[in-house]
């Protein structure tokens, strides 16, 4: 049974942080606002895996690896400015399931990278994942609706990217190690951009309630990963299967905080998604 109440936990806190992100760019420019909240985690990485982190031997990572990581943590960094563009200009119920998308992305590229034949299980599965997606947004809205899409679109394309070459360049180092220098470089990017495009002016104009709605959304994340973890031990799939439905739990947020709409249309392309995640547990 603890298992279960850590799961239903750690769905809501993954369900709310793209909500809390959403809130945070009311009258925040969204690159800055991706620093907030990628300082946060930033932060919060290097104080759960500090001990990793500072005691791994950088020196034996090769030359190659590095330039892997390094673009790995480039693209990161250029997901992070999309995404919250998306956020920005869209809404969180359209933008969230297209970057989710980045798994059919990244299998469809990893046939070309790595010759990898997809089952017909992964056909599958990447199949609902798109027709889900594309049954939610068929109905969106936003300041710009080709904007937002583009963004998103992009966003999840970027986010695949950098799985891509951490998977290629850097799958026998130290995965914490290599999470962490890929936030850095990603940081660093958002920062140019953010200084690049007026900073100090954003900065002095950024809103104090948006600050702490990205600075929460940030800590959602790893606190749901640490409730997910406890959950998947004692609750196994059970767990899985709860947490599969964060997409359905964010949209009932984001329709009640927001005031986005959700017709049922968008509940149809949620199941229709969900299902997919599913296929893969029992599948």
């Amino acid at each position: 049974m603890t298992g279960i109440i850590w799961a239903c936990i750690a769905t809501f806190l993954i369900a709310v942080s793209p909500v809390l992100a959403k809130a945070g760019t009311k009258k925040t420019d969204p690159a800055l606002a991706g620093c907030v909240v990628g300082i946060t985690y930033a932060i919060v990485t290097f104080i759960r895996t500090s001990g990793r982190i500072t005691a791994y031997k950088y020196s034996y990572i090769e030359q190659k690896s590095w330039i892997f990581i390094i673009l790995a943590g480039a693209a990161a960094g250029f997901f992070a400015v999309c995404f919250f563009r998306a956020l920005d200009q869209g809404e969180a119920t359209n933008a969230v399931p297209i970057m989710k998308c980045n798994y059919v992305i990244t299998g469809i590229a990893a046939i070309f990278v790595f010759g990898t034949k997809p089952d017909i299980k992964q056909w599958v599965v990447m199949g609902l994942m798109v027709l889900g997606t594309v049954v939610i947004t068929m109905q969106s809205g936003g300041k710009k609706k080709s904007s937002w899409l583009a963004y998103a679109v992009l966003s999840a394309i970027l986010i695949s990217t950098a799985d891509l070459l951490v998977k290629y360049g850097a799958g026998k180092i130290d995965e914490y190690v290599v999470k962490f220098i890929c936030i850095v470089i990603g940081l660093v990017v958002l920062l140019i951009v953010t200084f690049a495009t007026g900073g100090m002016k954003k900065i002095r104009n950024m809103s104090f309630v948006d600050g702490v709605f990205l600075i929460l959304s940030a800590l959602a994340i790893p606190a749901a990963e640490d409730f997910y973890s406890r959950s998947a031990a004692l609750a196994g799939n059970y767990a899985a299967y709860i947490y599969d439905v964060s997409l359905l739990v964010m949209m009932i947020i984001a329709s009640v905080s927001l005031k986005e709409k959700i017709s049922g249309l968008k509940i149809a392309g949620a199941v229709v998604f969900i299902s997919s995640l599913y296929l893969q547990i029992m599948w």
